[in-house]
């Protein structure tokens, strides 16, 4: 026999598990990218997560880093092949590949393809799940 929270509560709870996995990748790729005045890893976030037009929740890591004349650093250094500067080459390697470019795409295509978002959800659901009071039999 299962418990189950009433759907308001239910979303609510599923949308702080994807949000506490998309901290969790902000802070992955803000370590892969290159580093000028911090601007860059700085400008890495995620957009709220929210329904799309199907009804399937939606989540994006994003980064930009316009400069008064319109230029996007974040999408320049995203997309585009450059040798790193010294400080940024001198930066620890990280298990998606270290600091350069597609900092963004590695870090989530590495995190997927281990599954630890299928981990992180179910143990962060089931905290929510105790500390809410609910439980499934």
């Amino acid at each position: 026999m299962a418990t189950f929270p009433p759907i308001e509560q239910f979303e609510r709870m599923l949308k702080e598990v994807v949000e506490y996995y998309m901290n969790f990748l902000v802070k992955r790729a803000q370590l892969n990218a290159p580093i000028f005045k911090n601007v860059l890893r700085t400008s890495i976030t995620f957009q709220p997560v929210k329904r799309n037009y199907r009804g399937a929740w939606q989540m994006n890591l994003v980064a930009s880093a316009i400069n008064k004349k319109g230029f996007d650093y974040a999408f320049i250094m995203h997309e585009s092949t450059y040798t790193l500067g010294k400080i940024s080459a001198a930066q620890p390697g990280t298990v998606e590949g270290g600091v350069g470019n597609k900092f963004l795409t590695r870090v989530t295509e590495y995190w997927f393809a281990k599954r630890m978002f299928e981990e992180m959800y179910a143990q962060k659901f089931e905290e929510l799940m105790i500390k809410s009071g609910l439980r499934i039999i």
